[in-house]
């Protein structure tokens, strides 16, 4: 039987839930969040509630990249490319495409630790955002997840990338010791793209 990788499965779970409920983060930044950004930093807003039976933590995070919008949205488009910029992914798969809707399984292993979980995301290209959730149909080893992950422009060949999430990973031991750091990796997906894209931005480019 696998044992979960609590901090693994929840980055990847990143995006999760009423996209509504993770947006609501979103808005204008204050005088500190503009100057980290201009920085080259990534901006967080950690954001915790219970839900139910759900404890879900994750939150909101942005980061500014040296690409254009289009570029970056190619790169979003491409689900393979996920384990680039989700952390310790072994593996993606497509197991599932209908429209603008694809189902993916993420793996992650760290040593003899694995976490997996199916992924459904819808994009819409006009908007450059993709949603995504948890597939319940699907084995998982997170209770819950959901969120968006969205680029815009941002002054001249640049773009602003907003993750979101809300995920309940679970409340093993483990899970419960680890909680704080779960929350700071959650938020890292924007600049692991940043990152990922400064070597890889040729490949989206037209």
């Amino acid at each position: 039987m696998r044992r979960t990788l609590p901090i693994l499965a929840l980055i990847a779970a990143g995006l999760f839930g009423p996209v509504s409920a993770a947006r609501a983060q979103d808005g204008a930044f204050n005088d500190a969040e503009t100057r980290r950004l201009q920085r080259g930093e990534l901006v967080t807003r950690v954001r915790e509630e219970r839900r139910g039976n759900l404890l879900l933590i994750g939150g909101t995070s942005f980061q500014v990249v040296n690409a254009p919008a289009d570029t970056v949205w190619r790169a979003i488009r491409d689900t393979r490319a996920y384990r680039h910029y989700l952390p310790q992914v072994d593996r993606v798969r497509v197991v599932g495409a209908a429209g603008q809707t694809e189902t993916v399984r993420i793996s992650h292993r760290q040593g003899p630790l694995e976490a997996a979980y199916h992924l459904r995301l819808t994009f819409s290209d006009n908007l450059k955002t993709a949603q995504f959730r948890v597939d319940p149909a699907r084995d998982n080893d997170i209770r819950e997840g959901w969120g968006y992950l969205r680029v815009q422009p941002y002054g001249r060949n640049r773009s602003m990338v907003t993750w979101a999430i809300l995920a309940d990973v679970g409340s093993g031991i483990a899970v419960g010791l680890m909680r704080a750091e779960i929350r700071e990796w959650i938020l890292q997906v924007p600049r692991l793209m940043r990152d990922y894209l400064g070597w890889a931005r040729r490949r989206y480019e037209q």
